[in-house]
């Protein structure tokens, strides 16, 4: 499924910044979506009418370089009035949620490890629900890979991941 819609279909409003983040990345988040994605969403806009029309019918011009693409991209984000940290938090729990769908819940050790992989790849954000072994604690290794930690740090990321939905639906009223 397109990762546009999926967001959509999480409630989250799609902004044109949201878009660019997912194209170009941002910061610690790295590119989500390609040119073609955007195509394929914006067809389904144009089929709703959603959006501003005339925007959608400029990217969807297939003609455009790279560069003129991005420029207009860059045009309709610079006139929304959200702010990019906004927008790139819905990145941030959009990936969230389908690093938690992959898991193997069997393999709570190496899950354990995905996870922690995943906070340290996005630069460990002050707001991340996850405990690493051994940082601001005194949790042991044979403390820690254990099925109850993982158990505990699956209940954290799934609390927060509906407080996060919660949140940016609400924000975004």
């Amino acid at each position: 499924m397109n990762k546009l819609k999926e967001l959509e279909n999480m409630n989250f409003k799609i902004t044109w910044k949201l878009i660019n983040i997912g194209l170009f990345g941002y910061e610690l988040i790295n590119p989500q979506i390609t040119r073609k994605d955007i195509y394929d969403y914006e067809e389904e806009l144009l089929e709703n009418n959603s959006f501003n029309f005339n925007d959608v019918v400029l990217l969807t011009d297939k003609s455009l370089s790279d560069i003129e693409f991005r420029e207009l991209l860059y045009k309709f984000s610079k006139n929304e009035k959200t702010e990019m940290e906004f927008e790139s938090e819905k990145w941030v729990v959009y990936l969230t949620k389908k690093m938690l769908d992959t898991l193997n819940k069997k393999d709570y050790f190496n899950s354990l490890l995905e996870i922690s992989e995943f906070w340290i790849s996005l630069g460990q954000p002050k707001n991340s629900p996850h405990i690493f072994q051994a940082i601001n604690n005194n949790i042991t290794p044979k403390e820690y890979y254990t099925k109850e930690m993982f158990e505990k740090v699956l209940y954290l990321h799934e609390k927060w991941l509906k407080e996060e939905i919660e949140k940016i639906n609400m924000i975004s009223k």
